[in-house]
């Protein structure tokens, strides 16, 4: 039977919240780095010279504040060359850190796995006819519903298909992992584990 799994629009949806947080926290550093605190330091640097200068200062402040559009009150300590350089690499970092995240949101959209009578088969171009499945690592599936489904392609060369019930669809994907269960048997030769020199890197995308 024909069995395809979508990507799960919850881990999409989050995948997209993580990269706008990320991209308006960028913006909102690079945006103080250029404008907001330049200008805080324009004011305040300002505020301090009038009240170094004028006999009044108070009256001078507010007159100077209302032509040019600007607050009455105190603008605080004048931010420093340091705290608007801090701003761009702030903004900077989290551009970086966002970049992973806006890119796997992109591509998840079309990502999918599929079961049918011919074998297993995903998007990327990714196909494994029944005959050409080695083994199946199941250690994570009853406790994080992972599975890595291993096989030799055309050239002879291993690569793997993963079956994973949190950035899949729930169902479609565990009736994937039934189907191929039932198929391959699961004896223990079937789904011996991968050497240590390919262990531990499921977390990467199929």
């Amino acid at each position: 039977m024909q069995v395809r799994a979508k990507i799960s629009k919850g881990y999409r949806a989050r995948l997209g919240i993580l990269s706008a947080v990320l991209v308006f926290m960028g913006a909102y550093f690079l945006y103080d780095w250029k404008i907001g605190y330049p200008k805080q330091r324009e004011i305040a640097l300002t505020y301090e010279d009038i009240f170094a200068t004028e006999d009044n200062p108070q009256q001078a402040w507010v007159e100077i504040a209302t032509e040019n559009g600007w607050s009455t009150e105190a603008p605080g300590k004048p931010k420093t060359q340091s705290d608007i350089n801090t701003q761009l690499y702030c903004g900077i970092a989290c551009a970086l850190i966002a970049a992973p995240f806006v890119l796997g949101f992109l591509r998840a959209g079309g990502r999918w796995v599929q079961v049918d009578e011919n074998g297993l088969s995903a998007s990327g171009g990714r196909q494994a006819a029944w005959s050409q499945i080695d083994r199946v690592d199941n250690r994570k599936w009853k406790s994080k519903g992972i599975a890595w489904v291993y096989f030799k392609d055309r050239q002879g060369d291993e690569d793997r298909i993963l079956l994973d019930d949190w950035k899949f669809e729930v169902e479609p994907t565990r009736q994937i992992y039934a189907q191929v269960e039932a198929h391959m048997g699961m004896n223990e030769e079937q789904t011996a584990q991968p050497d240590e020199t390919s262990a531990e890197t499921e977390t990467s995308s199929t």
